[in-house]
């Protein structure tokens, strides 16, 4: 909704928001609260496009080092098969069998790498989080919920649940995307692409302390200040994804018993299912 109060774009293509009073106050008094009662845990890192990575790292292997294992048997079957000794459907088979043999080493190797990956992507984010599905005293919840439905002009049955995050001294989120390149086969149970990302700042943090929500391919930085939401889309309409919008939460230090807290709501191409989405309403 391009007329909503406070909404002003701050870049444009891709298309960044900041809506100024998104959340009042107590309401985001009442997410932060609602999270501590509910207890918060390490936020989960999802390897989104493991599936694209493992297709394309198999591709190469197949005509590489499975090539390679098949190349010493066409060889030798070749000689063989000149001298008399064996039979074009025998090479066949020895070259196919190396070949196999190669891929099957391709794909343990394919597997660690992935492994690996995914450990790295694990210590990227030293956030903590918990999800809300509606109903804490106060209504924060609800009322995120409810503004977000107006401003993007969508049914909350496409949303994710509000999660809520916090960010303690010298936590940080490093750059990444919030779309998935492979997220027909991914993110399919849980409402496919991601389209926008709606951020709510619960608190303000201390000026120097960092903690900006930085856009580092488009020159974006925003400084959290309460009750101010950003809004931006990782994918267009038609979920293609986009690598400009990666971004990250920038390291932050406001010092012994500071927190940075933080609102999200995911909009999905499709119906998102509980326990992603929200029980039906």
């Amino acid at each position: 909704d391009e007329g909503a109060a406070g909404l002003r774009q701050v870049h444009a293509d891709p298309d960044v928001y900041l809506i100024d009073d998104f959340l009042t106050p107590a309401e985001c008094d009442s997410l932060v609260a609602a999270a501590r009662a509910k207890g918060l845990e390490r936020s989960p890192v999802a390897y989104a496009g493991w599936t694209a990575d493992a297709k394309e790292l198999l591709s190469l292997a197949a005509g590489g080092p499975a090539a390679w294992y098949a190349f010493p048997a066409l060889n030798s079957g070749l000689s063989a098969m000149g001298a008399g000794d064996v039979s074009a459907v025998d090479v066949f088979g020895a070259v196919l069998g190396a070949w196999a043999s190669g891929m099957a080493v391709s794909c343990v190797g394919v597997g660690a790498w992935l492994a690996w990956r995914r450990r790295g992507l694990s210590e990227l984010r030293t956030s903590e989080s918990t999800t809300l599905y509606g109903g804490a005293e106060g209504g924060g919840d609800d009322a995120l919920v409810e503004r977000a439905e107006a401003l993007l002009r969508a049914s909350s049955d496409r949303f994710e649940a509000p999660t809520v995050i916090r960010y303690a001294q010298n936590a940080r989120l490093a750059p990444h995307f919030d779309a998935n390149r492979a997220a027909g086969d991914e993110d399919a149970a849980r409402g496919g692409q991601t389209l926008a990302t709606l951020l709510c700042y619960l608190n303000d943090v201390p000026p120097g302390a960092g903690g900006r929500t930085r856009f580092g391919r488009i020159g974006v930085d925003v400084d959290p200040q309460k009750g101010q939401a950003l809004l931006f889309f990782p994918a267009g309409a038609d979920g293609q994804f986009d690598e400009r919008t990666e971004h990250e939460g920038e390291l932050f230090d406001g010092g012994t018993g500071a927190e940075k807290w933080v609102g999200r709501i995911w909009y999905h191409a499709e119906r998102v299912p509980y326990p992603y989405g929200l029980p039906d309403r």
